[in-house]
């Protein structure tokens, strides 16, 4: 996939319930994902997809997230960077 949404939270505050809200409302909106991909547990993780512009898939997982802890970033996987510090 050339495109990823990455989950951003608090740490301890990522649940599967949020990475499985996203994947729902990425899909409604057409998008085609593929496996989620955990880059620090409960904290951080990464959804590949095909289908939507950036910007539409980041308003769309920012819609499906709202009032929560998490936050989120639509990207091209090509020239990306990723690092997490704490």
């Amino acid at each position: 996939m050339e495109k990823v949404l990455t989950l951003i939270a608090p740490r301890g505050a990522l649940a599967p319930e949020h990475q499985a809200k996203v994947g729902a409302a990425l899909r409604e909106a057409g998008a085609e994902l593929g496996a989620v991909a955990p880059l620090a547990a409960h904290e951080a993780a990464d959804i590949p997809f095909a289908g939507l512009p950036l910007e539409v898939a980041d308003r769309v997982a920012r819609t499906a997230l709202e009032g929560s802890p998490v936050d989120a970033i639509a990207q091209d996987v090509a020239g990306r960077r990723k690092r997490l510090g704490h």
